[in-house]
């Protein structure tokens, strides 16, 4: 599951959008819609199949790729870099939903997690400032992970 963000044209803020393959990815993708649209900024979400994108094209397995929000105005990007913990744990609700299993708030304490990532934002942060985005979803990554590890 590719997690992203995503930018049209830095007037709008858009939404959550979610992508799949076919009509199998549709019911994750509409899952995880439900619990990161309702804590996003933009008001424009939605699921939609996309064929060409190698990232759910490719695997062979049921894969959704998710947009969070939009990074390149200042609503979208603030609300980015404040929330990535409330994003991973939206995306990962969505997605205990879908196999029905009970979701459970990791047992990490959050400043543990925040330093780590805080350790990889410092890397990150020798990159240029256009990879922004990838240095988000790398954290959101590691937050999904330690979540479904506790």
């Amino acid at each position: 599951m590719p997690i992203h963000t995503n930018a049209y044209n830095g007037k709008v803020t858009g939404g959550t959008r979610v992508f799949c393959l076919n009509s199998n990815g549709r019911k994750v993708a509409y899952a995880v819609l439900k619990t990161l649209g309702a804590i996003s900024p933009g008001t424009a979400d939605s699921v939609s199949y996309q064929t060409g994108l190698y990232e759910i094209n490719v695997p062979n397995a049921l894969t959704i790729y998710v947009e969070c929000e939009f990074h390149d105005i200042k609503t979208g990007s603030d609300w980015i870099r404040n929330n990535t913990t409330n994003i991973g744990e939206a995306i990962c609700k969505g997605l205990c939903n879908y196999f029905g299993i009970t979701y459970k708030k990791s047992a990490q304490p959050q400043t543990q997690i925040n330093l780590q990532i805080a350790q990889i934002a410092k890397l990150q942060n020798l990159m240029c400032i256009f990879k922004l985005k990838y240095m988000v979803n790398v954290c959101l990554l590691l937050k999904i992970l330690m979540i479904l590890q506790a």
